[in-house]
């Protein structure tokens, strides 16, 4: 079962992840109206927060919540979706690390610009989307712990 204590964590997680969909549209933001001049090191920040942190909290998820996720709501898919989207993260940040990372001398940073807007578009949208699906399903966790006659 899981505890207050535990989905508030999730809760101040996800509020940093929002703050970071804040961040990441503003460096689109940034590219698309031409303010390319110093959002390199800004983006490359961010790329690396994320795979220290967002890759942490996402594997402590899958490890110590999702395995409460099945039994409520009654099925598999669900969570299985949901470490589908952590993959697809994972993926799109990487590739993130990739574009940004890339020598200027192998491809001008002007050319990296619309595949970079396009994963970060893709991310932030993703981002917003699982969390809002992981908010649903942590919520079954918390109805089925209030439930009367639980145990709480």
């Amino acid at each position: 079962m899981i505890s207050e204590l535990a989905l508030e964590s999730v809760r101040r997680e996800h509020d940093r992840i929002r703050a970071l969909v804040r961040h990441l549209d503003a460096i689109d933001h940034d590219l698309a109206d031409g303010g390319h001049n110093g959002v390199r090191p800004v983006l490359a920040d961010l790329i690396e927060q994320m795979v220290r942190h967002l890759y942490r909290e996402m594997r402590q998820e899958e490890a110590q919540l999702y395995p409460l996720l099945a039994p409520v709501l009654g099925s598999e898919v669900p969570v299985r979706a949901l470490e589908a989207e952590h993959r697809a993260v994972r993926d799109l940040v990487d590739g993130l690390r990739e574009l940004v990372g890339t020598p200027e001398r192998m491809w001008s940073w002007e050319d990296r610009i619309p595949p970079i807007r396009s994963k970060l578009i893709r991310l932030t949208h993703l981002l917003e989307l699982h969390l809002r699906r992981e908010e649903a399903a942590f919520g079954a966790l918390l109805a089925e712990r209030l439930a009367p006659g639980r145990p709480r």
